[in-house]
């Protein structure tokens, strides 16, 4: 923990920037704390790099911290990691009063205002405002935080660029998927038809880190959404396994 004081962040660009640099913390043990008290608390100020990595915890995180805008444009917080239960935006208003937005993989998909993968909070600062926030995140699968500010049109950007990547991943997964199921259909050999369903289920298993499964496959499916990357993740380890063993013919080159 540092003595150093909290530092503000300022938008004075509309590139996207990660704050985990003006962050600080506090761990939520039970998942009791309500916001009127964490507000009074202390929390813990720390050295980090620009992305927050809080390690594997079933701990709810609360996380601290103040940004002035010095543009004349709309302003958005993002974070871009899918694999989150539960987030709620709190923005400090006077008299101790707060307004507050509730995300995560809890709830419906749609339920976003912003309907991507990525999840996008409205700042709702004016040119030359600062203001206080708290976010409160709970996951059980991945505590990596990449929090950013940006302008809207920079995060517009940014959310393209990330579709584009992703549908070149999908485009060459399937190509690597048809290619070796046709030729499994040609051969009979069960080794390409366990490397297709590896294939599938690899691909599968990075669509649902990235959060396009949620919104394009199951976007009403909350409970499920939380354990299909574990599940897919599992299935392609194991059809990578018994896809060596049966292409390299382990069974009979080691016989027990």
């Amino acid at each position: 923990t540092s003595l150093k004081a909290q530092s503000v962040c300022t938008i004075d660009d509309a590139e996207l920037r990660y704050i985990g640099n003006h962050i600080a913390i506090l761990e939520d043990l039970q998942d009791t704390f309500t916001i009127q008290q964490v507000a009074d608390m202390s929390f813990n100020i720390i050295d980090t790099a620009s992305i927050l990595h809080l390690g594997s915890s079933s701990s709810s995180f609360w996380l601290k911290f103040t940004i002035r805008n010095e543009l004349n444009q709309a302003t958005k917080l993002s974070v871009d990691q899918a694999l989150i239960n539960y987030l709620k935006l709190y923005k400090q208003l006077k008299n101790r009063l707060f307004e507050s937005v509730e995300l995560g993989e809890h709830l419906p998909f749609y339920h976003r205002k912003y309907p991507h993968p990525v999840y996008i909070f409205d700042l709702n600062l004016d040119k030359n405002q600062t203001a206080t926030y708290y976010l409160k995140v709970k996951s059980d699968e991945n505590n990596t935080l990449p929090v950013a500010v940006s302008s809207e049109i920079e995060l517009e950007k940014y959310l393209s660029n990330k579709d584009v990547f992703m549908g070149w991943f999908l485009g060459v997964m399937m190509v690597m998927f048809l290619y070796n199921f046709f030729v499994f259909i040609s051969v009979r050999d069960k080794s390409y038809l366990y490397y297709v369903i590896y294939l599938a289920t690899v691909c599968i298993t990075q669509l649902s880190i990235q959060g396009y499964t949620f919104k394009y496959i199951w976007p009403n499916q909350t409970d499920w959404v939380q354990k299909a990357t574990i599940i897919f993740a599992c299935i392609a380890t194991f059809f990578a396994i018994i896809f060596v063993q049966s292409f390299l013919k382990l069974k009979k080159q080691s016989p027990r």
